[in-house]
């Protein structure tokens, strides 16, 4: 490239020298071409030579002009009169758009003409532009630049003109260069806007907050709460070493200078957020008011520190701070780089592409700067890999793109301008850069694409500022809503427009009711809720909040703390609120509004109320006190004594004001030690308890003195407060009780049973036999009083009580007898019996004694066994259920857990297990038989006890005693008359050794229960007999059934045949005409032939054999429904014969005095 521009220029020079000389020739006229033919050679080259420099000015001409057609900048070149030589594309489209000139290139139009002739807005700048591009022109200066507006009536625009003058040139010549910076201009007009709002909310801030920078440190922010706060003003600059002497800061409760290092700014400055409140400050007028100050660095971009923020507030009086305000330095630095960018003289990126797929692409020194590139260096996307620098990389709207899809790639490969495309490059250093331009194709002589240009603007910034002004709104959002005062804006007409969440708790509605109500109706005031409404009352003139508010817009004052109550309605129930209230004027282009703050303080005034109450309470009852109550101040004066010091002491009250207690005349050697504890209690601001005794006006004393410290707000010990109890009574009693102990525990110490007393929390006292009966160490106990229980057998726990019972329950005395095992594994009985300790009704302590009575439990366990074998054996059914009984019998004895019983087979001697518990199924079954020749066999029936324990040296199968896990084992042989007919087998898998008196006393019952086993197979004998007679009764009652059955079938036949042939016959012979004697005879011969016939008869009879015949003929004829005369003339006797006979059969049926049917129930019996 270098080469091919250094041939142009060459090839200018020799057309430029050709000229002059052709002009030189025709102004003398003397220039005479010669006629040789080397002359005509020479014009033959200088023609073509001079046709091609003319192609190279036009080449270059189009190239220049497509350069200037690119740029969005409106530029046009004027002559030394001020008369527009030419424009480029985009001077000429606003030109069109704005009716500037009749031409649209405006080419002859006199600029300075135009410049007279400007009227409208900003019209006194024209003169300026126009005087600036003068002395551009004539010289006097190199260049010129104005911002000027030129707004139109639906947009707001700004231009920044820039005049440079053409070098080397012999007519003076300059380019006017007009640059659109509107979106500059909005941006910073926002941010301006936004800085107002801050710097409102500031100066609405309840707290102070300072911003520093450098070294020594400057104030750039300070709001005037800092300095209502501080009652001084910020110096410019002020020194590290020097802020705590100027601001007056101490040591909180002490004249000790806060110390430098320790200072939130200082500690802020090198990067550490902190927060302190133990600082003072002392204002001017001598008072001091307590700080919560916090510090924090500022950083700009990239991390570094550039100053540091401190935020404090007075919480002398206020318990709450507020969230501090935090401002950012990076506008500082846009706006320095905005500055540095308008001075440049460059300040249009410029790329060019020299070849159709723009594999080479080069830019202007604003270009290099900014795509951080050397001079000349290919940039481009596109060129080849390998050229050892790194590529970068481009994105749009957060993707990133290929290389053929940027500006210039795309306005190349389609040949199309490409308008106001915003691109983001990532650079190799790893910044991202923003920029808006446009591209447009480069075509050569013949139209076809051999390049593009593309000119650009860096809007990094911008983007920026824009997202730093939103993301200031976004926190002035979250600080606005998370405040915990309320806080809202309210404007002229008294209407809320916004209001935080605080400000929507307060009220109880949502935030979006809230907006356009007034004040009192936000906050649900009383007078909004009349008829009249809010600020229509007469009261409404009085409002703490309205009048603050109205004087603010009336005034533009700000307020700030002012107090006020107003009562409120909460649900159904009026409250006074006390509030502080600050107010602050918030102007905007749109309309004006007023910053209302306000702080609940109705807690803090209740507390304060209740504090001097509770004050007052406590001074009542240190009067009253029974107790001695002293305060002492660190030279151990007395500040204050009550009236029993004064009894107690025989001094006067007023005496002991001021004094110590040497001045007093007390003791030396004892008020050496009440002084030494009290500053023992200044010194470690811990509490103080001792007893001691006094010689008092009464005689000698005793006291119970409590010490402890009372503290100032800075958290250190300001007095000392002690109380002295009287417990002259108490110490004499506790005399006493300790020589009584002394003689109890002789007699305790010399008993063999345990003897204990005991609370809930401790054992008092535990006599030594406990370590001899229980295997343990009384120390043991002391420490874990409910320790015994470990040695508790499992079954027992849930009868024993861990602890006493204390309290108004268990009054009674507590008995239980329950087991333990010692360490040794053995089981001891332990009888314990408790005893309740009174006073005042409720149990403080417990008495009680523990007594070993295994020997008698031992034997109370073998006089049941033997009990209950007589009884369940005599009862069982047959020999196997015995056995077991027997068994299960046994094994109910302490340690005792696996058995069996073998029976002697009478006839082959063998040995048969018919039971066992305790054991394995698979040990049982290998075990379950032994014949007569086996070693066991032949020492059962020798009648030989067996005993056995681990090891169990020869004994026969010792490897399945062994895997079964027994550890002792016991066989006693049973015998009946001599001979042995069972053998008993016990053992335990848990206790090592069967004591001799068990193994005794097994033995006796073993020789007891002989006898009833040879009784349980005789009566096993017997009952087999008894069945098979059963069986034979079952066959006999089955026999005198089916007779039963064949009888009753006879009488039915019987019955139906006298029905059917001799019934209806007697009733024909009833109805002919027979004699008195006749007809009698023949009733006779039909109740006869009734009572032989009739199956009820016989059931009658059968039934209830108490009654005579007459009495079962006239039950009979009462069945039949028969009346009393009927009864009396078939039967022969009188009426009050058959009555009588009636009342004998209710008799003996048991319905006399009954009322029931005689017939009816007679014919249940059928």
């Amino acid at each position: 490239m270098r080469d091919e521009e250094k041939t142009k220029e060459h090839l200018i020079q020799e057309l430029l020298e050709l000229r002059k000389q052709i002009a030189d020739s025709q102004a003398s006229r003397s220039f005479v071409i010669p006629q040789s033919v080397g002359q005509e050679q020479t014009d033959h080259r200088r023609a073509h030579l001079i046709n091609g420099i003319e192609e190279v000015l036009r080449e270059s001409e189009l190239f220049n002009r497509s350069i200037v057609n690119a740029l969005s900048a409106h530029i046009a070149i004027l002559d030394e009169n001020g008369f527009i030589l030419c424009t480029n594309r985009s001077w000429q489209v606003f030109a069109k758009s704005n009716e500037l000139a009749s031409n649209p290139d405006m080419t002859g139009v006199n600029y300075f003409s135009t410049c007279d002739r400007a009227t409208g807005l900003r019209a006194e700048e024209a003169p300026v532009a126009a005087a600036g591009i003068r002395e551009v022109i004539s010289g006097t200066r190199d260049s010129f630049e104005l911002e000027y507006p030129c707004h139109s009536p639906d947009e707001k625009r700004w231009f920044n003109m820039r005049v440079t003058r053409f070098k080397d040139q012999e007519s003076p010549m300059v380019v006017v260069a007009h640059e659109n910076i509107t979106e500059r201009k909005l941006a910073e007009e926002a941010l301006a806007r936004q800085n107002a709002r801050i710097q409102a909310v500031l100066d609405s801030m309840p707290a102070g907050v300072a911003l520093y920078e450098g070294e020594p440190l400057k104030p750039v922010l300070v709001n005037p709460m800092a300095e209502e706060l501080l009652g001084r003003g910020f110096p410019a600059a002020i020194a590290r070493g020097d802020l705590a002497a100027y601001f007056q800061a101490y040591h909180a409760g002490t004249d000790e200078f806060y110390p430098i290092e320790s200072m939130p700014i200082i500690r802020a400055m090198s990067g550490e957020s902190v927060s302190v409140d133990d600082m003072e400050i002392e204002r001017p007028d001598g008072t001091r008011i307590r700080l919560e100050v916090f510090g924090a660095p500022v950083c700009d971009s990239a991390g570094s520190i550039t100053g540091a923020v401190s935020i404090f507030r007075d919480i002398t009086e206020r318990k709450r701070v507020e969230e501090a305000l935090r401002e950012s330095e990076e506008k500082a630095r846009q706006r320095a780089e905005e500055l540095e960018k308008l001075m440049d003289l460059a300040p249009i990126v410029i790329w060019v592409a020299h070849d159709p797929q723009c594999l080479n692409i080069t830019g202007n020194r604003a270009a290099n700067i900014l795509f951080e590139a050397e001079e000349l260096e290919n940039v481009s996307a596109g060129r080849p890999a390998g050229e050892g620098v790194e590529q970068r990389r481009f994105f749009r709207h957060g993707r990133e793109v290929a290389a053929e899809e940027l500006p210039m790639q795309y306005a190349s490969l389609h040949g199309m301008e490409v308008q106001n495309q915003e691109i983001e490059a990532l650079l190799p250093s790893g910044r991202r850069v923003t920029m808006l331009g446009s591209a447009t194709p480069l075509l050569d002589n013949r139209g076809f694409v051999r390049g593009s240009i593309a000119g650009f603007m860096d809007i990094t910034e911008r983007k920026r500022a824009e997202e730093d002004a939103r993301t200031q709104r976004q926190t002035l959002e979250r600080i606005f809503e998370s405040a915990p005062y309320i806080m809202m804006l309210v404007d002229k007409d008294g209407r809320v427009t916004k209001i935080n969440r605080t400000g929507a708790t307060f009220s109880g509605k949502p935030q979006e009711e809230l907006l356009g109500l007034l004040g009192g109706e936000v906050f649900n005031c009383l007078n909004s809720l009349d008829g009249s409404g809010c600020g229509k009352n007469v009261e409404c003139s009085h409002c703490p909040v309205r009048t603050r508010v109205m004087h603010t817009f009336q005034t533009g004052e700000s307020i700030y703390n002012a107090e006020g109550c107003m009562t409120v309605r909460k649900g159904s129930t009026e409250v006074p609120v006390d509030m502080l209230i600050s107010t602050v004027l918030v102007k905007d282009r749109d309309s004006d509004t007023v910053l209302v703050t306000i702080a609940d303080i109705t807690e803090r005034r209740q507390a304060q109320k209740a504090l001097r109450e509770s004050e007052e309470q406590f001074r009542r009852l240190a009067e009253s006190s029974a107790d001695a109550i002293i305060r002492y101040d660190r030279e151990c004066r007395h500040l204050y004594v009550n009236p029993t010091c004064e009894r107690v002491t025989g001094i006067p009250a007023e005496e002991f004001i001021g004094r110590t207690h040497r001045q007093l005349g007390f003791g030396v050697e004892q008020s050496k030690e009440w002084d030494k504890r009290i500053r023992k209690v200044f010194d470690t601001a811990e509490p103080e308890h001792w007893d001691f005794e006094f010689e008092s006006a009464r005689g000698r004393m005793y006291f119970d003195w409590r010490v402890v410290p009372e503290f100032s707000e800075d958290g250190t010990v300001k007095t000392v407060l002690g109380v002295s109890r009287d417990i002259t009574e108490r110490v004499q009693v506790e005399h006493a009780l300790r020589k009584s102990e002394e003689r109890f525990r002789e007699l305790a110490e010399n008993i063999r049973d345990v003897f204990w007393v005991m609370t809930p929390d401790e054992v008092l006292y535990i006599s030594p036999a406990y370590e001899e009966i229980w295997g343990r160490s009384c120390e043991s106990l002391y420490e874990n009083p409910a320790s015994f229980m470990e040695l508790v057998h499992p079954e027992d726990r849930v009868r024993v009580r861990p602890v006493p019972i204390v309290g108004h329950e268990g009054k009674a005395p507590y008995s239980e007898e329950y087991r333990i095992i010692r360490r040794d594994g053995t089981v001891r009985w332990i009888r314990a019996r408790s005893f309740p300790i009174l006073e005042q009704g409720r149990i403080v302590r417990t008495v009680g004694i523990a007594e070993d009575i295994t020997t008698s439990k031992e034997a109370e366990e073998f006089l049941c066994i033997e009990r209950d074998l007589v009884f369940g054996l005599g009862s069982s059914g047959s020999l196997v259920e015995g056995m077991k009984y027997l068994l299960k019998a046994c094994l109910k004895f302490e340690g005792l857990d696996s058995g069996g019983i073998y029976l002697v087979e009478s006839e082959t001697g063998a040995l048969k297990l018919i039971c066992h518990q305790g054991l394995s199924e698979g040990f049982a079954e290998r075990v379950s038989f032994f014949d007569h020749t086996s070693s066991k066999a032949n020492v059962t029936m020798q009648g030989q006890s067996g005993y056995w324990f681990r090891p169990f040296g020869n004994l026969e199968r010792v490897d399945l005693l062994e895997q079964e896990g027994l550890l002792a084992f016991l066989a006693i042989p049973v015998k009946s008359e001599g001979k042995v007919v069972a053998l008993l087998n016990l053992g335990s898998h848990v206790q090592p050794e069967i004591p001799r008196n068990v193994r005794v006393a097994f033995e006796v019952i073993a020789a007891h229960i002989g006898g009833i086993i040879s009784r349980v197979r005789l009566g096993d004998t017997v009952k087999a007999q008894g069945e098979r007679l059963h069986e034979a009764n079952a066959a006999l009652r089955v026999l005198l059934k089916q007779r039963e059955e064949d009888r009753t079938e006879l009488e039915e036949s019987l019955l139906k045949n006298v029905k059917l042939l001799i019934t209806p016959y007697l009733e024909k012979l009833k109805r002919s005409r027979l004699a008195g004697d006749q007809r009698n005879f023949l009733e006779i011969m039909e109740s006869h032939l009734q009572e032989i016939t009739s199956p009820f008869v016989h059931k009658i009879s059968a039934r209830m054999l108490g009654l005579t015949p007459t009495e079962i003929r006239v039950a009979d004829l009462i069945r039949q429904g028969k009346h009393t005369k009927e009864m009396a003339d078939l039967l022969g006797i009188s009426e009050r014969a058959v009555i009588f006979h009636r009342q004998g059969i209710r008799r003996k049926f048991d319905m006399t005095g009954k009322k029931l049917n005689l017939q009816t129930y007679l014919g249940t019996l059928q």
